[in-house]
């Protein structure tokens, strides 16, 4: 299906393979804010509203919706997506969501951070980028939500894209920065490079600049003549926790009455003749 949110609050889906079926409509509270985001591994899809809930989908054979979750705040950017059926997002309230699409739904964590959040988050390998109204970047651990950097970056504009460990921004003055992405601190900072209009690529190790005079400009890695595909991993499996196994009792313990047995024989390996 072509995915299109509608201005009565819902929407709608367009059959790609016959024209001629009928679109379905899903009518959901509030009207979204962003294009639906699809999981790279299955055919649920989220967005939010501005009402301070957050939809996923299942749009493969009877679309429909799966769940809402009410967050702390309207989530204005555009979701991003992992493996797994992950889905990230911050909210208007400074509370940044990791949730796992799964037919009622799943938080895998929630962080505070105290400031807004209106731009969408990107996911970077096993790190999740997310930039503040106030210009601070924050690096966060996509499996438990934990800063990977000891502070975030300032001083952001816009988060451009990344190539290999290194994260391309525009600063608040308008010139190109770059950031390493192990520890947030800054490489450089090109004041010649001003873009204006850019294009954020999570696909490749490509990106793409419009400058103000109209030149269109691509990075790519030293000696790298086709672009890289950017992959993330996926999510470590579930490990099911055992349930405790009864204690063995030391040598010498209470008798228990339950347990059966000679209430006055010596323990295994006792002293018969031993105090107690």
């Amino acid at each position: 299906y072509s995915l299109v949110p509608t201005i009565r609050g819902g929407i709608e889906g367009y059959p790609m393979d016959d024209p001629t079926l009928d679109p379905f409509m899903e009518l959901v509270n509030g009207l979204a804010l962003q294009l639906p985001t699809k999981s790279p591994d299955s055919t649920r899809v989220a967005w939010g509203p501005d009402t301070g809930f957050v939809y996923v989908m299942e749009a493969s054979g009877e679309p429909s919706v799966l769940f809402r979750l009410t967050t702390d705040g309207i989530v204005s950017g555009r979701i991003a997506s992992a493996p797994g059926d992950r889905f990230f997002f911050g909210s208007e309230e400074g509370q940044v969501y990791a949730i796992e699409a799964t037919r009622n739904g799943r938080v895998l964590w929630s962080q505070p951070f105290g400031e807004p959040f209106y731009n969408g988050p990107m996911v970077v390998g096993d790190r999740l980028l997310l930039r503040s109204t106030y210009g601070s970047l924050y690096c966060l651990d996509t499996g438990d939500g934990h800063s990977v950097w000891n502070r975030p970056a300032g001083n952001v504009d816009e988060l451009i894209g990344t190539i290999g460990n290194q994260v391309y921004i525009r600063n608040l003055s308008g010139a190109l920065s770059v950031i390493d992405l192990d520890t947030g601190e800054r490489i450089g900072t090109f004041g010649e490079v001003q873009p204006v209009s850019i294009l954020t690529n999570t696909a490749t190790d490509r990106i793409y600049m419009l400058s103000e005079s109209g030149a269109v400009q691509c990075l790519k890695p030293i000696g790298a003549d086709l672009p890289t595909p950017t992959e993330t991993p996926p999510p470590p499996p579930a490990v099911e926790e055992k349930p405790d196994s009864p204690a063995e009792k030391p040598a010498g313990s209470p008798f228990d009455p339950n347990a059966g047995g000679d209430p006055f024989a010596p323990a295994a390996g006792a002293d018969p003749f031993g105090a107690g």
